[in-house]
């Protein structure tokens, strides 16, 4: 019995139940569960039952007169025993059933406990009450088909409704509330909450899917042979499915069925949602990284090249914003929409040298110059691309046709694609120009490729390609040289370094007595060469794509025309059948004067026939054009690509008879001139010999020369030219 300090009192609004002194009876309270502030009178008098009594009588594991009789004998023999222990001990439950019902009682603390939470964050404005509520039926949910129990907190979280932080907020607020009002501590959880949850013994077991569009049923071993479909029917309206239910007679068919025992039956299918249409910025110019063959699918950093866009003409369209298009909402086997994916809705921004069409959905170039997209996506015309300050992560990659100017330092990791450089410091970064490279400070870790000359102070562990000179005022140290002009460092050292320079090597020393020896290679031209086999192997794989593309296309033209064939005689089909049901509808009309009943059925019954005939057809047809018009929008889209890629395919043929015309043009030169020392152990290697020098030599010159002019046979050798000291070289 209640101690008779204490009175009930319950929440005018939820019917959440309290006990609380009786001094309290006639105040003002507020209610735990959702928060009311009401006048705690006296409720109704009712049996004090443990939750886990109330649940057992509730589903029927034990009748209430029974539990009454239990907790008699238990209060007067097990004073501070545990009540589940004794159920479960003298046969009333048993142990399947009690944790049942142990699960279901720490549900409903947690079903309390996140009630309060849901009021506090739709107090605090983090959530709606239909946020809280779709949470709340979700927890629900996932407790009677899995027996889990999910806070509703992450299920906010989860569906991106709360942060952490806000989380946090609530359960710190919640704490307080609890310190602040300990004599309103609730008798029971609230009684609409224990009503909620249904679980019993059913002839059917549902199964949903996790996205909610489909229902299935299997009969369960409480099944029996007397139940309908009004039964299956009742049991999933039960459980709330109310959209998509299939015909009964397709239910009636699986309860009959002989093989039903062993099978599912899809009871329900909702309505997926539409998807929208993402908005796309459309660039008349390529903004994505280019690969030799584009079936390749090789895209590490040394074999991706991004294609600077060509110049642009003042009027010239160079983007265009197509704007999306919403979803529609679907709806779930429970009645509950499904709102499609958001679109993504993308701005189209513009900058300097650009106009904006008066729909704002074009950008045009309003002078001439060279397009660009910053990473914030800005588009901009420009005669030059200037970067005030470092190149690093708040600029990101730069791809840009004209000439590009850094006032800062290129950092590591970054790429830059453009006409021409000019830079302060170069640290690690992968540089791809047409023309020069100009830097005022050192080049560090760095991968160049220029078509023009390479110019700074120093150079270390990088590795540089260019068509023209190579100028380094200080050293270079530890790198891979391949230029097709003059490596000139007429003040400086080549430490450690291979160094193929075309046009020859001018350097003041060479090499100390403690580096690794130096590979000089004067009048090699490895990098023309290695440039010329690239351009042809990327040449290759375009012809093979565009054969490819040509074979597609061929076929595609073929398989429109064996449709269109079809549809030729499908239309016939339905021509014939048009006409010859008209002349039916005709011949009706002279029957019914006749009164030729026969006539007039067997004439009905071919109109009936033509009918379907015509539908058939259409039906066909319908699917032929759709089908035609597919591989029409397909055959256009491969055609532009074919194109695209015969364009490309031109212009590498030119540019590898370019590179064919400059190897025969070009004069060689092949001459080493050390101003300083060039020390022992540094390879000389020409177009046809090589020496590996034993000595250290001063202020020498150094040729390639044949030896036998006046003889067929060729004796080439590294000859030194002029010296101030020679101590001796020896053959390879």
């Amino acid at each position: 019995m209640m101690d008779q300090r204490f009175v009930e009192t319950t929440c005018s609004v939820c019917h959440s139940r309290y006990k609380v002194p009786r001094e309290y009876s006639g105040k003002r309270g507020t209610c735990k569960n959702c928060g009311n502030s009401f006048t705690m009178t006296p409720a109704a008098v009712r049996t004090d039952y443990p939750v886990i009594g109330m649940l057992a009588v509730k589903y029927k594991f034990i009748e209430e007169k029974t539990l009454r009789e239990i907790l008699t004998s238990f209060d007067s023999a097990n004073r501070g025993a545990e009540l589940e222990k004794f159920l479960v001990e003298k046969g009333h439950l048993s142990q399947n059933q009690m944790d049942l019902l142990q699960a279901v009682h720490s549900y409903l603390k947690t079903r309390q406990r996140d009630r309060q939470f849901g009021n506090i964050a739709v107090e605090q404005a983090f959530c709606t009450r239909q946020q809280i509520d779709q949470a709340l039926d979700l927890q629900e949910r996932d407790f009677q088909e899995n027996k889990a129990i999910t806070r509703i907190e992450d299920i906010l979280i989860k569906n991106g409704v709360l942060s952490s932080d806000q989380r946090d907020s609530i359960v710190r607020c919640q704490l307080e509330r609890e310190k602040k009002q300990p004599q309103e501590t609730p008798l029971v959880e609230p009684q609409e909450v224990i009503d909620d949850i249904q679980i019993a013994e059913d002839p059917f077991e549902l199964v949903v899917s996790k996205d909610g569009l489909s229902a299935h049923v299997r009969c369960t071993g409480k099944f029996n042979e007397t139940m309908t479909s009004g039964d299956l029917l009742a049991f999933i309206s039960a459980k709330g499915i109310t959209h998509g239910i299939i015909e009964k007679t397709a239910i009636d068919k699986y309860l009959s069925s002989k093989t039903r025992p062993n099978e599912t039956l899809k009871i329900a299918e909702g309505t997926p949602p539409v998807l929208g249409i993402d908005t796309v910025i459309r660039f008349s110019f390529d903004v994505t990284p280019d690969t030799p063959g584009d079936d390749s699918t090789d895209s590490s950093a040394e074999n991706i090249r991004r294609e600077c866009p060509p110049p642009v003409q003042a009027g010239d369209l160079i983007a265009e914003k197509i704007p999306g298009k919403p979803g529609q909402a679907g709806m779930d086997v429970f009645g509950k929409p499904l709102p499609p994916p958001e679109v993504v809705e993308r701005n189209l921004t513009w900058g300097q040298g650009t106009k904006v069409s008066e729909t704002g959905l074009k950008v045009y170039a309003s002078t001439e110059g060279y397009p660009y997209v910053a990473m914030n996506g800005e588009i901009s015309v420009l005669s030059e691309l200037h970067i005030a300050g470092d190149l690093d992560h708040h600029i990101g990659d730069i791809c840009f046709g004209g000439p590009i100017i850094v006032d800062g330092t290129i950092k590591s990791g970054f790429r830059v694609t453009g006409g021409s450089l000019t830079a302060k410091e170069i640290q690690g970064a992968e540089i791809v120009v047409k023309g020069d490279v100009k830097v005022s400070g050192g080049i560090i870790g760095a991968r160049i490729e220029a078509k023009g000359d390479i110019h700074g102070v120093y150079v270390k562990n990088s590795n540089l390609v260019a068509y023209g000179d190579l100028v380094v005022q200080k050293e270079i140290i530890n790198c891979d040289i391949k230029v097709g002009g003059e490596c000139n460092i007429r003040n400086g050292k080549i430490i450690s370094s291979s160094v193929a320079a075309f046009k020859g090597i001018v350097v003041k020393d060479v090499g100390t007595e403690l580096s690794d020896p130096s590979r000089l290679m004067p009048g090699v031209d490895q990098h023309i060469e290695a440039e010329k086999d690239r351009i042809n192997g990327i040449l290759s794989e375009k012809k093979k794509y565009l054969e490819q593309l040509n074979t597609r296309c061929k076929k595609l033209e073929e398989e429109i025309n064996k449709l269109n064939d079809k549809i030729i005689q499908l239309a016939q089909i339905q021509n014939r059948s048009r006409l010859e049901k008209h002349c039916l509808l005709k011949q009706i009309e002279e029957m019914k004067k006749d009164s030729d009943a026969q006539s007039l059925a067997e004439a009905k019954s071919l109109i009936i026939k033509h009918q379907n005939t015509e539908a058939a057809a259409e039906k066909s047809l319908n699917k032929l054009i759709s089908d035609q018009e597919k591989l029409s929008n397909d055959l256009e889209a491969i055609t532009k690509e074919a194109a695209i890629t015969k364009t490309k395919v031109e212009s590498l043929q030119q540019a590898a008879e370019e590179l064919s015309r400059r190897l025969q043009n070009l004069k060689r030169l092949p001459v080493v001139k050390v101003f300083g020392c060039i020390t022992d152990g540094t390879v000389l290697a020409g177009t046809r010999s090589s020496k590996t020098l034993t000595k250290t030599f001063r202020n020498v010159e150094f040729k390639e020369k044949n030896l036998n002019v006046s003889s067929s046979q060729d004796g080439w050798e590294i000859r030194v030219m002029r010296e101030q000291v020679t101590e001796g070289v020896s053959n390879d």
